[in-house]
Order: structure tokens, then C-alpha cells, then sequence
């Protein structure tokens, strides 16, 4: 299968996800999330607000705030850029053209990605070796290579959207990641935990 018809594969699956399933797979994915060693040890997360059919992100983010971790949110540029900002609960936000939410311009306060100790990625696809087709404009591809070597990015979906035992088409430019979590379980490079 091409990269587009495995997104509109996935997107047609998350979306046949019964609002019960979707409020299930958060809870279970935030628990399995916030145990990891890579959280707990981490200060300065980069989480993402989910948009549309996502798993939903926003317990992650509370979560992060209870433990007094930093929260930084992505900003998209115009330029294919992308940086992340402190987010506080009473950071104002805007709706994007995409329909995406983010920090509005004037609460923007950058934070430099080699101060950044935890990376979540969103997707809408992933295998079970780490590879992942986003949306199609490569902000997260461009932007992973500017965090730190001991930085843990982690993809975050629904376990419907990692696919097992066959692997995704790549390009050279795709970034791999080292780890998946689902609600359903962690996958480091071809094993489940």
C-alpha cells in the first residue's frame, strides 16, 4: 500500500472508534505513558493537543502538570518550521487554518529543542519498527533531528494504527522512532512490551 492509502486507511479506522473505545484508549494509554522511566524522569515534556479522530492527549497534559513537569505545545510555521512553547492552563490558544489548535502569537515563549527532555509524536500511521507516515508536511521529520541524543521521542496512537510485521513505505528523509505506545502496549523497535 502507497503512504495515502495506509493515511486514509488509518484515519477511517481511528474514526470507527466508538466514543467509549476513544475515552477507554485514553485512559489505559496515559497510564501506560506516565509510567515509563523516560517520563518520570523527564522535566520539559513536548506533547501535542490532539486534533480530530487522535488519541486523545489532554489527560497527558494534565498529568504532566500535576507532576510539575514544563509543558510545551508545537507551533507549525508557515515555512515548515516548527518550534514549541511553554503551555501553562491559562496559556490563550488560537484555531489554525488546519483546524489545529496552538499557542496564540502573543503568549509565545520558545523554548530551544536541546532543552527539551521528552518528545511525544503524533501520526497517523506507524510499524512495528519504529516507522511513522504523518499528515504529510514533515514538521515532526524536520524538527526530531534538532533535539538532543538522550531526548526520548515517542510515537503516540491507537494500537488499530501500527501496523505489525510489515513495513511501512519510508523516505530518506522520515525520521524513525525508538518508540511506539499505544493503549494497548509499547513497542520498542520490533518487540512489544
Amino acid at each position: 500500500m502507497t503512504a495515502e492509502e495506509l493515511r486514509k486507511q488509518m484515519t477511517e479506522a481511528r474514526q470507527a472508534l466508538s466514543p467509549e473505545a476513544r475515552e477507554a484508549a485514553a485512559q489505559s494509554f496515559t497510564e501506560r505513558l506516565c509510567a515509563l522511566p523516560e517520563w518520570l524522569r523527564a522535566d520539559t515534556v513536548a506533547l501535542f493537543l490532539s486534533f480530530g479522530s487522535e488519541l486523545d492527549t489532554r489527560s497527558v497534559i494534565e498529568t504532566a502538570f500535576s507532576e510539575g513537569k514544563q509543558v510545551l505545545l508545537p507551533i507549525c510555521q508557515k515555512d515548515y518550521h516548527m518550534i514549541f512553547s511553554v503551555y501553562t492552563p491559562t496559556t490563550p490558544l488560537i484555531t489554525t487554518g488546519m483546524g489545529l489548535e496552538e499557542i496564540a502569537p502573543e503568549a509565545i515563549q520558545e523554548v530551544p529543542p536541546e532543552n527539551i527532555d521528552f518528545c511525544l509524536v503524533p501520526g497517523l500511521v506507524f510499524d512495528d519498527t519504529g516507522a511513522r507516515i504523518g499528515y504529510g508536511a514533515g514538521f515532526y521529520d524536520r524538527f526530531l533531528p534538532r533535539l538532543s541524543e538522550g531526548t526520548a521521542i515517542i510515537g503516540a496512537g491507537y494500537d488499530c494504527q501500527v501496523i505489525k510485521n510489515s513495513p511501512i513505505p519510508q523516505k530518506d528523509t522520515d525520521v524513525r522512532l525508538p518508540m511506539i505506545v499505544t493503549e494497548q502496549g509499547i513497542y520498542r523497535s520490533t518487540k512489544m512490551l
